[in-house]
């Protein structure tokens, strides 16, 4: 035992002593004390932090030597703990053998355990046998889920638990006690899913911790308290874990584990598992490596199809196209072969980016994919845990074309119907109806995409007609129609009123149409169930109880709509237990979130203050009902409330909350987080476009007042006003904004997005930014080329010129008409020499590169010292953009 002596007495460094806790002595030895929680420590005991290297809660215990000092902690109730002692390891296997205890296999593994432990003495062959103890469990565990299904492993559990309590009943003993702590430990806290997988989730958590350790330096080496070839029989097992989620995360952890130690590089087929789990928890850049690093030796179909779900995931569909063609051209045997869920999930993104183009071939990829080689029936289940020879063998399989069936075409087609194409949405009902033809795939087809909610199928037959279709099919399709409409009685008026006349109304009220369909699946359970009271059945779905919400505030009862609130607040315990309520019918934030639509519609009809200041107060008495309630806020909410105040012009509340949330996603960003990408990204699409609705709105407010463009009076007076009413002001600025949302929220943008983001900049004055926003735009996201954002970027141009031409005037003593004057007659020289235009983009080969030229321009005229347009390429850098197109155009003005 080492000792500190200072003035020739020896002193013993420890921590706080306190009562029936372990306490440690730093270094030296470590002490607990035996007594109860009344005893009190000596008086003499200093309690003192000196600079000696004395922790905050550590303190000096003086004696003549070591051994008067160990007597003394002794007598007063402390133990030695360096001393051999197993209690910890003693409680964990108590713990194993109470999760193991209902399988006999599982008993006599826990017993093995026990006795090579006994034979161990180093932690690190402990911890290798305890992984190896939990890996045969847990593959067990996957045996027992799949042979017994989850309510027999449940009625076992049970059943052990009921033969445990009747085994000590009517005695209070050690064990008894033991048995009731772990089940309110253990038992209780668990979600469904952990019944079933104690051990894989013990596995999850004791990697999570290792992940911990290794370094965010990648090309330090780290090395792992598991052996590499146990790593690898994890990964092999999380491959067979039915649930995705965990499935998905053992692999994530265990591939960063055996990647870490630079040492080993798995196979491609295992590498793919190990790339999806990757891109499933948003680490794109490290699974695009992968793919790049393996692209040219795995040289295989399959393998690009890989490349191109993580440039969809990542929303990188420049790449994606430009893979996709580069697979073209290398495995021309295919012909227009692509795997149906790479092809569905680029159907889904290049509709929302509404490139037409694209979306166009696509789709005529998919129907020759289904003329040339056929459609199938849909698969009950994936196949897992199949074993190849060789890696030809696992080509061969991995190459083997997955064909469309019913369900990725009835998907592909409410995409369309989401988008609003009705020429596409006739398209692909044709094609459905001849590629599926019998009537169970038909009712299939017409509840799936909602349009049973059409009152005939009139209109519907016309459209599908128009696109060359059997008439025999057709007349099968609509007869399978008619069988789903005949169920509602279309004689009842309500019934007859909710229907959709036509194919417009009902792909233009999506959300309407959710709830019409609630309404009518209500209808006719009640009719199926007399003893079933409909409203019952009407508030099991919360977004019934929104709608009912809606209803009552846009007739004005306002205060009928909070009573409804306040039985679902007081109640709702009650009334879970009596109508076995599903999760999503409590009470949320969406309930919440209707008075504020309802109230921000009322702001933007009035300009009284009055008016707005009560509507603000009730905002306030929302918000807080809501935390009484403790109901959570989510983006959606979050994106309402921001409206709200918006409407009211009220920037203060605005940046109170923007400051908050981003000071959250900031603290964030560099930890590690164990959930699925989208399960974690906080703030969405729609919060992000209410904050650079904000930002926008400051921007109006901030920035146009650089300069004096007026002589009023009254000019500085209105500047310092309107300013001085902002006293909460953005803590982040536009691009670190707009880096978080595209970097590492992956927030996939349309073309109205882009132009907000593109005036921010524009009226912040920061033009150094917009190629990288248009680079983003156009060469990353593949959007259609939008010449009217050009002509306003174009005009932005102009009077950004005209700003900084006057600024240059100013500053030598001229007034504010000459500077204009002299401005302005500057950039109509330069735009007859063509450093300048405004229209005629539609002419260019490439309207992208002659924008960026203006800019370089405009930037060289603002600086002229910037030869090489040092801030742009910066920012280049910063968005991770390739920055080869940008430099080409540097490199020929």
């Amino acid at each position: 035992m080492l000792l500190r002596h200072v003035a020739n007495r020896g002193f013993c460094k420890t921590s706080s002593l306190i009562p029936r806790t372990v306490s440690r002595i730093v270094v030296y030895r470590h002490y607990r004390r035996k007594g109860g929680s009344n005893t009190k420590l000596l008086e003499h005991v200093p309690g003192i932090a000196t600079s000696s290297g004395i922790g905050k809660n550590e303190i000096l215990l003086a004696g003549k030597s070591k051994e008067e000092i160990e007597s003394g902690l002794k007598k007063i109730g402390f133990e030695n703990t360096d001393q051999p002692s197993d209690s910890a390891q003693d409680f964990f296997l108590r713990y194993l053998k109470h999760t193991n205890v209902v399988f006999k296999s599982s008993s006599k593994n826990l017993n093995h355990l026990k006795e090579e432990l006994k034979q161990l003495s180093d932690d690190s062959e402990k911890f290798e046998v305890l992984i190896q103890y939990l890996l045969r469990e847990s593959e067990l565990e996957i045996k027992r889920y799949k042979l017994l299904g989850k309510d027999k492993i449940i009625q076992k559990k049970l059943d052990s638990l009921a033969a445990e309590h009747e085994k000590h009943s009517g005695s209070i003993s050690e064990q008894t006690l033991e048995t009731v702590v772990f089940n309110n430990l253990f038992l209780d806290t668990q979600e469904e899913t952990d019944i079933y997988f104690t051990n894989i989730n013990l596995i999850l958590k004791i990697l999570q911790d290792l992940c911990k350790n290794i370094p965010r330096n990648t090309m330090a080496r780290y090395k792992s308290v598991v052996p590499i070839s146990l790593l690898v029989e994890l990964f092999e097992m999380f491959k067979l874990v039915p649930l995705r989620k965990k499935r998905k995360l053992g692999i994530l952890l265990a591939g960063k584990l055996i990647y870490a130690s630079k040492k080993v590089r798995m196979d491609p087929v295992n590498e793919s598992f190990y790339i999806n789990s990757l891109v499933a928890y948003g680490f794109y850049k490290d699974a695009l490596k992968l793919f790049q690093s393996y692209k040219l030796e795995v040289n295989q179909r399959w393998w690009n199809e890989l490349g191109m779900l993580i440039m969809l995931a990542s929303n990188n569909l420049r790449g994606f196209s430009n893979l996709l063609k580069e697979t073209d051209i290398k495995f021309p045997s295919s012909g227009h072969y692509l795997n149906i869920r790479v092809l569905k999930f680029a159907i889904k993104k290049y509709i929302f980016i509404n490139n037409t183009d694209v979306l166009g071939s696509l789709v005529g990829r998919l129907l020759k994919i289904c003329d040339h080689y056929g459609v199938i029936a849909p698969k009950e289940g994936t196949s897992r845990g199949i074993m190849f020879k060789t890696q030809e063998e696992a080509n061969m399989y991995l190459n083997d074309m997955e064909l469309p069936n019913e369900k990725h075409f009835t998907d592909i087609i409410q995409y369309f119907i989401h988008a609003r194409d009705l020429d596409m949405i006739g398209k692909l009902f044709a094609k459905f109806i001849e590629y599926f033809s019998d009537e169970k795939s038909y009712l299939s087809a017409i509840l799936s995409t909602k349009i049973n909610l059409l009152k005939d199928f009139t209109e519907l037959k016309a459209l599908i007609a128009s696109n060359n279709i059997s008439s025999g099919k057709l007349q099968l399709f609509e007869e399978a129609f008619n069988r789903i409409i005949s169920r509602y009685d279309c004689n009842d008026s309500l019934t007859n009123e909710l229907l959709f006349d036509n194919l417009n109304s009902f792909i233009y009220n999506p959300l309407l149409t959710k709830t019409i369909e609630n309404v009518l699946t209500c209808e006719l359970t009640s009719q199926l169930d007399e003893n079933t009271n409909s409203t019952d059945l009407l508030l099991q779905n919360s977004k019934n109880i929104v709608g009912l919400l809606k209803v009552l505030l846009s007739l004005n009862k306002e205060s009928e709509a909070f009573n409804v609130l306040d039985i679902l607040e007081s109640k709702r315990n009650t009334f879970t237990q009596k109508v076995a309520l599903p999760s999503n019918a409590t009470i949320n934030a969406h309930h919440y979130g209707v008075f504020l639509d309802h109230y921000t519609a009322k702001c933007k009809k009035t300009a009284n203050k009055r008016t707005i200041d009560d509507y603000n107060s009730k905002v306030r008495r929302l918000l807080t009902k809501m935390n009484n309630n403790k109901v959570k806020f989510n983006s959606i909410f979050l994106s309402k409330v921001l409206r709200f105040y918006r409407s009211t012009k009220n920037l203060n509340e605005c940046f109170r909350i923007i400051n908050d949330l981003l000071t959250s996603k900031e603290n964030d960003i560099n930890v590690d987080n164990n959930e699925l990408f989208y399960d974690r990204r906080g703030v969405t699409r729609l919060l992000y476009l209410e904050i650079w609705k904000i930002y926008y709105d400051y921007s109006i407010l901030h920035y146009p007042d650089v300069v004096q463009k007026s002589n009023s009076p009254n000019w500085r007076r209105n500047r310092i006003k309107s300013i001085s009413t902002l006293k909460i002001r953005p803590q982040y600025d536009l691009v670190w904004l707009l880096k978080l949302m595209i970097n590492e929220d992956s927030i996939l943008l349309d073309s109205r997005f882009y132009h907000l983001i593109a005036s921010c900049f524009m009226k912040a004055r920061n033009f150094e930014v917009v190629p990288c926003v248009l680079s983003l735009m156009f060469n990353n996201h593949d959007l259609k080329m939008n010449y009217h954002l050009l002509r306003f970027i174009s005009v932005g141009i102009k009077n950004e010129f005209i700003i900084s031409g006057m600024d240059r005037v100013l500053n030598e003593g001229d007034d504010m008409k000459e500077a204009n004057s002299f401005a302005t007659s500057e950039y109509y020289k330069r735009k007859e020499a063509g450093e300048f235009f405004t229209s005629g983009f539609e002419n260019f080969q490439d309207p992208l590169k002659e924008i960026i030229k203006q800019i370089l321009n405009l930037l060289k005229f603002k600086n002229p010292y910037d030869v090489n347009y040092t801030r742009v390429r910066t920012y280049y850098e910063q968005f991770e953009i390739d920055p080869s197109y940008f430099m080409n155009i540097v490199n020929n003005m």
